[in-house]
């Protein structure tokens, strides 16, 4: 065939060149080894984040430095950045811009529960997203600030400062870290399936310095969600961009 007779280096450069969206349509055509290794060879000369990952309730989880269109939406997000495509599993890894603490939520004290944990496509006119978990799901799993069992359904115990928690649906997850506002302690990480990439070696599971400084936080929540890692399957990923 033709493809035999072409340098694999220059199939694999010419299929790199093939805008995301119709990457779904290049596995109809070439040998998936073919396609994962462009697929793979574009992602990582990206530095811009492909994904958001997105609270669309400000007032149960809210992300750092917002900027204007967020209170607009009601909505507060963490960029994902590339990491590492592990092409064995068939899994595309992101990380968060852990360097500018964009890697958390604040968890406030609220008693709504109607937002999602949603991810989305970055920057693009038209966002497409899937849902991962209710704002609750996270919620819950924090004592509540107030005393009284109104928000009995937490399940977070005194003893358990900080945990971490994977958040699983639609062939995506989020590898996160519960802490509790005052916490102390840190958590050790556990081994997980399939292997996940490498956290930054200056990352540490503690309140971030942000959260700490007084000129920046005016209220008290009830705790943070630290996001380390987030992982799609190639089809749920590359389906968060088709047309």
């Amino acid at each position: 065939t033709m493809l035999d007779r072409v340098p694999l280096e220059l199939v694999l450069y010419i299929i790199s060149l093939v805008p995301l969206s119709s990457f779904t349509t290049l596995y109809q055509i070439f040998p998936q080894p073919i396609v994962d290794e462009a697929l793979r060879i574009q992602l990582q000369k990206q530095p811009h984040p492909y994904l958001n990952l997105v609270s669309t309730n400000l007032c149960e989880l809210s992300a750092p430095r917002p900027d204007a269109s967020c209170w607009l939406k009601n909505e507060s997000w963490l960029p994902l950045y590339f990491a590492k495509m592990d092409i064995l599993h068939r899994q595309v890894w992101l990380l968060p811009a852990f360097a500018s603490e964009q890697h958390y939520f604040r968890v406030e004290d609220a008693y709504v529960s109607h937002g999602k944990l949603v991810l989305r496509t970055h920057g693009a006119s038209t966002q497409k997203g899937t849902t991962l978990a209710s704002l609750w799901d996270v919620r819950k799993q924090l004592p509540p600030t107030r005393a009284g069992t109104f928000s009995g359904a937490s399940e977070f115990t005194a003893q358990a400062q900080c945990r971490e928690m994977t958040i699983e649906a639609n062939d995506c997850l989020v590898d996160a870290c519960l802490l509790c506002p005052n916490s102390r302690v840190t958590c050790a990480s556990t081994p997980h399936f399939p292997p996940r990439p490498p956290l930054p070696k200056t990352y540490a599971r503690k309140i971030p310095a942000r959260e700490r400084d007084p000129a920046y936080t005016t209220a008290s929540s009830c705790g943070y969600l630290l996001v380390e890692r987030v992982g799609l399957s190639v089809n749920a990923f590359l389906d968060l961009f088709s047309p």
